[in-house]
C-alpha cells in the first residue's frame, strides 16, 4: 500500500474502513462507486476494507466478491457486532498512514473525502490521524476470529 511517486519519495497511504451489517442490498453498488472516485480523483495510495460485522444475509459473499474484482478492496469478517470493535480492530491493524471511516450509503459526499484526509496525510501531529506504530489492543493471552480476504 505504501507506493512512492516518480522522485522516489514514499507516498502516504490512506486506509477507508466501511463497516457493514446486513447491507448485501447496497454493498456491491456503494463499495464501486467509492473505488471509481478514489481511483480517478484520490493522490494518495488507498485500500478500502470492507469490515462484515457479523452479518447474517449475504453480505460476507458480496464482500469477498467485491475483494476479488476491485483492486484496493479487501474484506474482514468479524463475528461479533460492533461498529467500534470494528474499527478499533481494523484501525490498530492498518499498515496506512491515515486511517479513515465511511458509512455504506457514503452519506459524507465523496467529493469532502479528500480535504478531509490530505492535511492529516501531510501532517502527522493533527489530531484523528494515526501516524506511529499500531498499538495493541487485546490483553495478554485474549485471541480475536478475523477472517480476511482480499
Amino acid at each position: 500500500m505504501n507506493e512512492t511517486n516518480a522522485g522516489g519519495v514514499r507516498q502516504r497511504s490512506v486506509e477507508i474502513v466501511v463497516p457493514v451489517y446486513n447491507e448485501a442490498h447496497v454493498l456491491a453498488e456503494s463499495i464501486a462507486r467509492l473505488h471509481a472516485h478514489l481511483e480517478e480523483s484520490f493522490p494518495f495510495p488507498f485500500r478500502i476494507t470492507v469490515a462484515d460485522n457479523a452479518s447474517t444475509d449475504r453480505t460476507w459473499y458480496a464482500a469477498t466478491d467485491l475483494a476479488l474484482r476491485l483492486p484496493h478492496v479487501h474484506a474482514v469478517r468479524l463475528e461479533q457486532k460492533g461498529r467500534g470493535r470494528a474499527l478499533k480492530q481494523l484501525w490498530n491493524r492498518s499498515a496506512a498512514d491515515v486511517v479513515a471511516y465511511m458509512d455504506v450509503d457514503l452519506s459524507t459526499g465523496l467529493e469532502a473525502f479528500l480535504p478531509l484526509v490530505a492535511p492529516r496525510s501531510r501532517t502527522p501531529q493533527l489530531p484523528a490521524a494515526r501516524t506511529t506504530a499500531p498499538a495493541p489492543v487485546l490483553p495478554a493471552g485474549a485471541t480475536t476470529q478475523l477472517e480476511y480476504a482480499s
